[in-house]
């Protein structure tokens, strides 16, 4: 094969790589808005929602979360039922709770219940100002019912990422942060998204189903798994 022909390939071989990993669209070619009818459309390129941690808070607000989740928390041990909600109004009165049993459907999760609990009782059709604690952090679902339901601030113990790739609990692989930056198709303000309070207790009692395959809450994970050691580049003589 001649050295031109080699070139030639490799240059398609190349062009083609770049094209696959290029954005949906060139940002300094488009307009972000309503697009027009004959218009190529795409979502705009959107980062995820930042996750504050117990850290950025000050210490009233954190005292405050603290409490809440810690309710949250005893509520669900005295169930013992992993996934439970609360929801607090804006002075801070809890309004409602909802525990996640898998019925009468699987879609009856903790945060979906606590939404209906408080609908059925207050007649509440949005949750603005209000806030959604819960012991584990909203799967994908949840997540976008807290955007329709119009909530401020969600606030969570344990994370997605460890519930799935470390206790092998069933979830879609998405973090809620995902969902949550992409608060623009519903709303004009981004909810606060709160994460790990009170984690290392949250952590605690949600027990591994890694060795239990008959569980309906198992699921083999498939994340990508990486030492949190460093590791030592070998060294020659």
């Amino acid at each position: 094969m001649s050295k031109s022909l080699i070139l030639s390939v490799f240059l398609v071989f190349l062009a083609g790589s770049v094209f696959a990993c290029v954005d949906p669209y060139n940002p300094n070619d488009v307009t972000i808005g309503n697009c027009q009818a004959n218009d190529i459309t795409n979502y705009r390129i959107t980062d995820n929602l930042p996750v504050l941690t117990p850290s950025d808070l000050s210490a009233s607000e954190l005292a405050i979360h603290e409490a809440n989740m810690n309710y949250t928390l005893n509520l669900s041990k005295s169930m013992n039922r992993k996934f439970v909600a609360t929801i607090y109004d804006a002075n801070n009165n809890l309004m409602c709770s909802g525990v996640n049993t898998g019925k009468p459907n699987m879609i009856s999760h903790g945060e979906i219940v606590a939404i209906n609990n408080c609908s059925a009782l207050y007649n509440t059709t949005v949750f603005t100002n209000m806030t959604l604690y819960t012991t584990g952090e909203p799967c994908a679902m949840c997540a976008s019912a807290l955007l329709w339901a119009d909530f401020k601030t969600v606030v969570y113990g344990t994370a997605n990422k460890r519930l799935y790739c470390q206790t092998c609990m069933s979830n879609i692989p998405i973090d809620s942060s995902y969902i949550m930056g992409r608060y623009y198709g519903l709303r004009n303000r981004a909810p606060r998204l709160i994460g790990g309070v009170l984690q290392s207790l949250t952590d605690a009692w949600f027990t591994s189903y890694c060795d239990k395959p008959n569980s309906i809450y198992y699921m083999q994970p498939q994340c990508a798994c990486q030492s949190s050691t460093p590791t030592t580049a070998p060294t020659t003589a």
